[in-house]
């Protein structure tokens, strides 16, 4: 009898053994389970910040070109009010001497016949009273 509850104890201490073993690898999987989990999280969690930088730089880039075409569309703006500005100023230029040329064939024209009305007068005063009729 005592045999039998020597087995019987062996075999409990057996099983027990085989319990506590397949109970340890049950948690070591669980353990290698989570492990490998939070290196896909990881992993997931690298991928997703790369593609933020990608469009934060993306973004960037896109905001650094919108400012270089504002750029060249203020100086190709102020490019073209300097153009009009100095045409503006050549057509007055050209105005202002249209009227110096104006006012200079006045004064002349009003030399001439100051000119002419003295010539005038001094021919009358030549000629003798009474129209020379005798």
């Amino acid at each position: 009898m005592g045999k039998i509850q020597l087995q019987i104890e062996q075999m409990k201490q057996q099983t027990a053994k085989e319990k506590n073993d397949a109970d340890i690898a049950i948690k070591q999987a669980e353990l290698k389970q989570k492990d490998q989990h939070k290196q896909w999280e990881l992993l997931n969690a690298q991928a997703i910040e790369k593609m933020k930088l990608g469009v934060k730089a993306g973004e960037q880039q896109a905001e650094a070109q919108r400012t270089n075409q504002e750029m060249m569309h203020d100086r190709e703006l102020h490019q073209s009010k300097m153009i009009q500005s100095q045409h503006d100023i050549e057509l007055e230029r050209q105005k202002a001497d249209m009227l110096m040329a104006q006012h200079a064939m006045k004064q002349t024209d009003m030399a001439n016949r100051t000119r002419e009305r003295q010539a005038a007068q001094q021919f009358k005063m030549t000629q003798p009273i009474g129209g020379g009729r005798a």
